[in-house]
């Protein structure tokens, strides 16, 4: 497993996994949920929102996809230029924040996943 995350409930928990899945794993029966198919490549990241009910799973396929927990659906978002090594989901749910190998973070809207802004590091700029 690449990253794992809690719903706020704690009842349950999510992993990304190489083999290209999101599963939920129901803590209190220590089994297996849900498995999400959808990524082509290793799932690097997941994140769940504050109110439980959407999974955002980035992958090596370049994808960020947002799982509906309720109906089990899903939302791909665009494709990235690079692999998204790392997602996040803001505090107040509304937006997935995501970061890719071309030094670019973009910021999503959860619900239409619609991308909000195109934040992008200068190749001269150093981190401190």
């Amino acid at each position: 497993m690449y990253a794992v995350a809690v719903t706020p409930d704690g009842r349950y928990a999510v992993s990304a996994s190489e083999d290209k899945t999101v599963k939920m794993w129901n803590l209190e029966k220590e089994v297996e949920k849900t498995t999400f198919i959808g990524h082509d490549q290793v799932v690097t990241s997941v994140g769940i929102t504050p109110n439980g009910k959407c999974v955002v799973s980035a992958s090596y396929d370049r994808t960020l996809m947002v799982w509906n927990l309720g109906i089990e659906e899903k939302t791909t978002f665009n494709k990235y230029a690079n692999v998204i090594t790392v997602s996040m989901i803001t505090s107040d749910g509304r937006f997935a924040i995501s970061a890719s190998g071309d030094k670019t973070l973009y910021v999503w809207d959860i619900e239409t996943g619609k991308k909000i802004a195109t934040l992008l590091r200068r190749s001269d700029e150093k981190i401190t």
